[in-house]
């Protein structure tokens, strides 16, 4: 309130509005890599991962998964796999997560596999690992065989190869499998368990 006292002549008097404004912040978990842009300019994640909005702006963000790697999803305040639309009315947190993955799932560990029998080393994959991955059999934690140098990696996502355990392999309870990317050391797993 502005109050006038002993008033003897005209005056003018400004009443001056601003408009809220609020904080957009962008986070990029995961194992991947990306960035996530804005429409309108502000933000750049990795660089620049906030920016301040007048309100009742919209905000359009989108998340660009670096080669290796793939956008799997927003959470906070967007979710699913497609553009971020958001109507600045508070301050909102918002995460794109950026996968970047290659996960053992046969054996992971409580499986018996016998000597001179076949089976198969099976896995899943996020992003782009290349085109082939090195399988390696591993005794209490010291590297006992590489199984292949160059099994292809599969398509859409999963992949197997399918290996013969050699007749001469000492019997142990302590084996684990490691898979690893031949063209991205990043890419590698190794059996949850025994």
């Amino acid at each position: 309130a502005y109050s006038f006292t002993n008033v003897t002549a005209d005056h003018t008097l400004s009443a001056i509005f601003m408009i809220n404004r609020h904080t957009i912040t962008v986070s990029t978990p995961g194992t991947g890599t990306g960035t996530v842009a804005s429409v309108p300019a502000g933000i750049s994640c990795g660089a620049d991962c906030s920016e301040v909005y007048d309100f009742g702006t919209s905000v359009t963000l989108t998340a660009i998964p670096d080669a290796d790697s793939v956008f799997t999803g927003w959470s906070g305040a967007c979710s699913g796999t497609g553009s971020c639309a958001l109507i600045v009315g508070s301050d909102q947190t918002v995460s794109a997560t950026f996968s970047r993955a290659i996960t053992l799932t046969n054996p992971n560990g409580g499986e018996n596999w016998y000597r001179g029998t076949a089976y198969d080393i099976s896995w899943t994959y996020a992003g782009n690992p290349g085109a082939t991955v090195r399988i390696e059999l591993f005794k209490e934690g010291v590297l006992q065989l590489e199984i292949t140098s160059n099994a292809a990696i599969g398509s859409n996502g999963t992949g197997y190869y399918n290996w013969h355990i050699p007749k001469n392999e000492w019997g142990s309870s302590a084996y684990t499998i490691r898979i690893t990317s031949t063209t991205n050391s990043s890419f590698i797993d190794v059996s949850d368990g025994p």
